[in-house]
């Protein structure tokens, strides 16, 4: 499934688009308890998702060399 993201080749920029299509998000029954649950979630990923992609790399604080 993962295969061609470790093959040599032209390389992609990570977007926001290419990460959900890369990770189809399956949910349970609608009006479950648990689907509220994934709703609220995937909610918050997204948002998260989001505000990654809006930052450059130098702003996250894990890019920095630690002293």
């Amino acid at each position: 499934m993962f295969l061609h993201l470790l093959r040599p080749g032209p390389s992609q920029p990570l977007t926001v688009k290419n990460v959900t299509n890369l990770l189809k998000a399956e949910f349970s029954e609608e009006g479950s308890n648990s689907r509220t649950f994934e709703n609220a979630v995937y909610a918050k990923f997204m948002k998260y998702l989001r505000e990654a992609a809006s930052k450059s790399i130098e702003q996250f604080p894990f890019s920095q060399p630690r002293t």
